[in-house]
């Protein structure tokens, strides 16, 4: 597939980059698998949809970067992408189920289905964003203090699709592209010196659309905070030894039903950590 990538030094530490490319994305084999499961009252199925079409987007990106010295940048990005046939997972009364969706093969077994849990492809979308993105190195302090580190980046983005609408698959409605943030960002801070690599960082992002199940009732998931740290030291060239937390805050994650007070999930992993060592030789 075609791309294009472009650079430009405006100076000896500034420089902008721009670039092109298109991409094609084939369908998951589970959201193509041509299976279907039955629930126990026969009423309801879920199954793959064979008839996918692959996802396929033209892609630009337009960023300028600042280096103020060798082990820090500060970045800026622009992107922008227009896709066909983004694929959502979607749930349809029996009688508005899309012309991709065929039930044919169940015979007798689907006389009684109501509703269908499925695959489609949407008609279209686009994605547009600003990344912001900054690293230093607290090189500049020399001695102890240059071990020092910080890290922050933060994406914003919009999102629009067109898929048919559950409540009448010849209309279309807009929706978010699925599984997209509209705002996702981390900030690090840490020390890397000598035999020490010292490291926590925050990461966040915001809800987004799980999957389809009409205008009021689409299924989100809410947003997460992570806190994770880790602590590395070198005995020698040949072991390390490292404890990693991940998670730390406990922090749940619930999917709704169109609002939050429409619970519809609701999970608890709890903070986990690893102990190990790293042998080389």
């Amino acid at each position: 597939l075609p791309s294009l990538n472009l650079k430009y030094a405006f100076s000896e530490n500034v420089v902008g980059r721009a670039a092109y490319y298109a991409s094609l994305v084939r369908p998951a084999f589970g959201e193509m698998r041509p299976t279907a499961a039955l629930n126990d009252d026969r009423d309801e199925v879920e199954m793959g949809n064979p008839n996918l079409d692959p996802y396929e987007a033209n892609n630009f990106d337009l960023s300028i970067e600042y280096y103020p010295t060798k082990l820090s940048v500060l970045s800026a990005g622009l992107f922008y992408k227009d896709i066909r046939n983004p694929i959502f997972g979607a749930t349809y009364d029996i009688d508005q189920l899309p012309g991709s969706i065929d039930l044919g093969f169940l015979g007798d077994a689907g006389a009684d289905i109501e509703e269908v849990a499925t695959y489609i492809n949407g008609e279209t979308a686009t994605v547009q964003g600003l990344e912001l993105n900054y690293v230093q190195q607290l090189d500049f302090l020399g001695g102890f203090w240059e071990g020092f580190l910080a890290s922050a980046n933060v994406t914003i983005v919009e999102s629009e699709a067109s898929v048919p609408d559950e409540e009448d698959v010849a209309q279309t409605r807009d929706v978010p592209l699925l599984k997209q943030n509209d705002l996702i960002w981390n900030a690090s801070i840490g020390y890397d010196k000598g035999p020490w690599d010292l490291r926590i960082s925050a990461n966040f992002r915001d809800d987004y659309l799980d999957e389809l199940f009409g205008a009021d009732l689409d299924r989100y998931t809410s947003d997460h905070l992570s806190v994770e740290a880790s602590a590395k030291y070198d005995v020698n060239d040949n072991l390390q030894i490292y404890v990693e937390g991940k998670n730390l805050t406990d922090e749940p994650e619930y999917y709704y039903h169109g609002a939050e007070s429409r619970l519809s999930q609701y999970d608890e992993y709890g903070a986990r950590y690893v102990i190990g060592a790293r042998l080389t030789y």
